[in-house]
């Protein structure tokens, strides 16, 4: 459609000559913009060209952009070619330089930006006058015709996946300089045709539509020689041929040269490519996703943190929480691919094995084409992200490509995975930069989720580690009744602690006190059986049911402040607030034992801490405070006990014993710090304490 101005301009200077388009529209005078009529689907070098060819006259949005844009360039070129007026107009002050000296320097400047409105009025009049001054387009010269025509044809073929089409060029050309190019491309395509249909209907299918389907490349390409000039009565589908005497083409065998090592440049891998770059392919999608999921994780945890107080608290409570965040960042992760493909033109895990997908013309994937194939990959090929399903999902494209078919989400629009040659250095930095993501994915997990260590002693001004991320090593599935427990409050009985017995082979406790007690005798025999034996009597017991974990958490968030501030008393409060609004929550009963410990109330700390292990009885950071507040009431045996049990539930133990000698070195109260001797030299060297 022929249209008046053709507007040229930098893409980072939209606004602006979007301004100056309307403006001249105003005016009359119809404009053509890329960034507007170029239709979803055309081909933007070919749109650009049509409109040059169809504008009167070029209005070349000049700035500093602009002066950097090869695009802008070529444009201002094809309008010379075409002996088009150019009208330069600056929306800022800057000097042309390069390129643009030579072709600006005699032409003069409309400068919008010292008074818009009056220089755009200038411009739409200078517009008409150019118009009405030229009404005849006759005068104006095309882009030179091309003068080889082989070179012409094969380029307009190069990229076609019809056997026919390179078979109609060596027909044409037998002496071309492509020649063993068109005879490797036929060959491949014949090949991928072959092995698309099942071996037992093969013949039937090539006798039964070689007349209907395989002369249509033929006749293309017929066609398209014909347009460029050469004689086309001779070109005709080798194929046929080859169908009634096996073995011939139109003119010589298709190896008579034999097989090249140079396919076209975008043409797609073939058949065994997909099989021997399942595994690259593989790696490479996981180091992507690596890499994309740890930058959301984090991204989205420092976020959320900031944003919901108990985020933080929420995430490291369980393993199943950091996995379902993992599966919610999957898809986020997925669209930062797709964006990074189509700005880059590949991802670093591709690009480190020499992998890159393309369409099937051999063209880069556009951002949506990207976007529509990652989100058949999150459904079809990682499965959601569900554990589970993604191995699964993953396990079944493998396969698909270890028998040479594509992959579900590269099947229907056709996507072309290209594999190239690995190379030494590459592949270095791949595996040891995969190394290091790996190591810092399992870091994470260990920072947020990993078992806690014991908790620390709050004098020295610190408090329980489930405020960096310690969990217990084991997780009790707890059983939800509705009997109700009472809070944490001054009548909590004290549990009967009696010096240790000779421990029974199994649990021979009902209650969670004779259980405890239990658990604390068969520690000093070190025997497991009957300690695991009394664990799991407790976890039968009757639970209390789930109070406002929301308050409860608000308020263990204060209290763990507060003890950090060393305000124990004010904590204690808290921590029996927050006890009250949700009497399951074990490690706000955990926080209120220590709290007791640091005011020096060490009754009520033994009787919370047992509450606690009633909740949970394997939990570590729950069985150290209660080693400390016996250790400062001087049951030193009990101490050692209960300090042995943390240890042995400790799901990080070589963890446990640095955080034992970190407190030793530390430690002022020689009852506690003779405690954490005693522990280390009985876990570390066997030795029983002396009168133990």
């Amino acid at each position: 459609m022929a249209h008046d101005a053709f507007i040229s301009f930098s893409s980072k200077d939209c606004d602006a000559a979007d301004k100056i388009r309307h403006g001249l529209e105003t005016r009359g005078i119809t404009c053509w913009m890329s960034s507007r009529d170029v239709q979803p689907g055309d081909d933007f070098q070919d749109s650009i060209v049509g409109a040059l060819e169809a504008a009167q006259v070029m209005v070349l949005v000049f700035s500093t952009n602009a002066n950097n844009s090869d695009e802008v360039k070529k444009e201002l070129v094809l309008a010379g070619q075409y002996k088009m007026p150019v009208l330069p107009v600056r929306i800022e002050n800057v000097v042309a330089s390069g390129a643009f000296r030579l072709q600006l320097t005699i032409r003069q400047y409309l400068d919008l930006f010292e008074d818009w409105d009056t220089n755009l009025a200038k411009l739409a009049d200078q517009i008409s006058w150019l118009i009405e001054s030229r009404p005849d387009r006759s005068n104006r010269s095309s882009p030179p015709a091309p003068v080889d025509v082989e070179v012409s044809f094969w380029n307009s073929i190069k990229d076609s996946e019809d056997p026919g089409e390179f078979d109609a060029y060596l027909q044409q050309f037998p002496q071309g300089r492509f020649v063993v190019l068109a005879q490797r491309r036929a060959e491949v395509l014949r090949r991928r045709m072959a092995e698309a249909v099942p071996a037992s209907s093969a013949m039937d299918a090539s006798q039964a539509d070689i007349s209907s389907t395989e002369t249509v490349g033929a006749i293309a390409a017929k066609a398209r020689f014909e347009a460029l000039g050469g004689d086309g009565a001779n070109v005709t589908d080798s194929r046929l041929n080859e169908s009634q005497h096996p073995g011939t083409s139109g003119t010589e065998p298709i190896n008579s040269q034999g097989p090249s090592s140079a396919p076209s440049e975008h043409a797609p891998p073939s058949s065994s490519d997909q099989g021997s770059s399942a595994w690259r392919r593989f790696f490479a999608r996981i180091y992507d996703l690596l890499w994309e999921q740890l930058l959301v994780i984090v991204i989205a945890f420092i976020i959320l943190s900031v944003s919901m107080p108990t985020f933080d608290l929420w995430f490291r409570s369980d393993r199943a929480n950091f996995m379902a965040l993992m599966m919610i960042c999957l898809p986020i992760s997925l669209v930062i691919d797709a964006v990074l493909h189509s700005q880059v033109g590949n991802t670093p895990g591709k690009f480190l094995l020499g992998v890159n997908v393309f369409t099937s013309s051999g063209k880069p994937l556009t951002l949506a084409q990207y976007l529509s194939r990652n989100i058949s990959l999150w459904v079809r090929g990682v499965g959601l992200g569900i554990p589970l399903l993604s191995m699964i999902c993953m396990t079944q494209q493998w396969f698909k490509l270890r028998k040479k078919q594509p992959a579900s989400y590269d099947a229907a629009p056709q996507y072309k995975v290209h594999v190239k040659p690995l190379t030494g250095f590459k592949t270095t930095c791949f595996i040891f930069s995969y190394i290091a993501l790996s190591l810092s994915f399992s870091y994470m997990q260990t920072l947020y989720i990993a078992d806690a260590a014991p908790a620390p002693d709050p004098n020295s001004g610190r408090t329980s580690d489930s405020r960096k991320g310690g969990q217990p090593s084991q997780n009790v599935a707890e059983v939800s009744t509705e009997s109700s427990v009472p809070a944490p409050s001054e009548a909590i009985p004290r549990p009967a602690i009696a010096p240790a017995s000779a421990p029974e082979s199994t649990s021979p406790c009902k209650t969670d006190e004779d259980c405890i007690e239990a658990m604390l005798m068969a520690a000093k025999h070190e025997n497991l059986t009957t300690v695991m034996a009394a664990a799991a009597t407790i976890d039968s017991l009757p639970k209390p049911a789930h109070g406002d974990r929301t308050t409860a958490r608000k308020l263990n968030t204060e209290g763990l402040a507060t003890l950090v501030a060393a305000d124990p008393n004010r904590a204690v409060m808290l921590f029996r607030q927050a006890a009250a609004s949700d009497p399951r929550d074990q490690e706000v009963l955990g926080n209120l034992a220590i709290s007791y410990s640091a005011a020096g109330d060490q009754i009520k700390a033994e009787e919370t801490a047992a509450l606690a292990l009633y909740l949970n009885p394997r939990r570590t950071a729950t069985w150290a405070p209660l080693a400390v507040a016996l250790a400062k009431d001087h049951r030193e045996d009990l101490a050692l006990e209960a300090m042995w049990l943390a240890y042995q539930f400790s799901g990080d133990k070589q963890k446990t014993l640095d955080f034992i000698h970190a407190k030793l070195a530390s430690e002022t109260d020689p009852a506690v710090a003779k405690m954490y001797t005693d522990s280390a030299a009985w876990i570390e060297k066997n030795k029983i304490p002396d009168g133990f």
